[in-house]
C-alpha cells in the first residue's frame, strides 16, 4: 500500500478532505512501531466490543443494552433520531433526560430506503411495552427527515392516539442535520418543540 492509497482510506472518514487525509497519512508514517500497534489494538478492541443496543439500537459497549437504556431513572419519553451520533449530541446538550430510539437512516424514496429497512416497527412496540408518555421526533429538517417525521407521526397517531407527539422546534435551520447542531441550538430546539398537528395554531 502506498501513501496515496492510505490517504484514500482516511478520506472515507466524515469531514476529512484530501489535504487533511494526506496529513493524517504522513502522521501515521511517523509513528513509532509501538505507538502504531497500540492505536491498531485500540481500534480492533473497540470494534469487537461495540454492538447495537437490542432495545434502542444506540451503540452499546460490552453489553446487550447501552448505558442509557440501563438507566431506569430516566423519564418515560423517547426521542427518535437518525444516528447514534445524534444521541451523543443531545446528551451533551444536557436538556433531555429520557430514552432514545435510533432509526439508522431516514426514509428516502430517492435512495430506495423504505420504513421496513429502518428500526421503526419495534419503536411502536416499545411505546406500548415501556409505558412511554411522549415521543419527540428529532429527524433532520431535510426532505428525507420531513418524510420520516410525517410517516412516524401518522403511524403513531393511529396506533397510540393518546400519546403526545412532538417535533423539534426553532433553532434548527431548514435543511439542517442534527449532527451539526451545537449545544445551544439543540437546547433551543427542545424548549420550542411543537406538538405534531398544532404547528399552525
Amino acid at each position: 500500500m502506498n501513501l496515496e492509497e492510505l490517504s484514500k482510506q482516511f478520506r472515507r472518514l466524515p469531514g476529512v478532505g484530501p489535504r487533511t487525509a494526506e496529513k493524517m497519512a504522513y502522521y501515521w508514517l511517523t509513528l513509532e512501531d509501538d505507538e502504531a500497534e497500540r492505536f491498531l489494538r485500540t481500534l480492533e478492541n473497540f470494534r469487537r466490543q461495540i454492538t447495537l443496543c437490542k432495545r434502542c439500537h444506540n451503540l452499546a459497549v460490552g453489553s446487550d443494552l447501552c448505558n442509557i437504556c440501563q438507566d431506569n431513572r430516566r423519564d418515560k419519553a423517547i426521542v427518535v433520531v437518525e444516528t447514534p451520533q445524534d444521541v451523543e449530541n443531545i446528551e451533551q446538550a444536557g436538556i433531555y433526560h429520557g430514552y432514545y430510539h435510533v432509526l439508522h437512516g431516514l426514509i428516502s424514496p430517492r435512495k430506495g430506503v423504505t420504513p421496513e429497512q429502518l428500526f421503526i416497527s419495534d419503536l411502536f412496540d416499545r411505546i406500548v411495552d415501556e409505558g412511554i408518555t411522549q415521543v419527540i421526533i428529532a429527524t433532520s429538517f431535510t426532505m428525507e427527515g420531513d418524510i420520516t417525521a410525517d410517516y412516524l407521526a401518522k403511524q403513531l397517531k393511529t396506533l397510540q392516539p393518546n400519546i403526545p407527539i412532538y417535533r423539534l422546534g426553532t433553532g434548527l435551520p431548514v435543511g439542517g442535520e442534527l449532527n451539526y447542531a451545537d449545544k445551544a441550538t439543540l437546547r433551543a430546539a427542545f424548549i420550542t418543540k411543537q406538538k405534531v398537528g398544532e404547528e399552525n395554531d
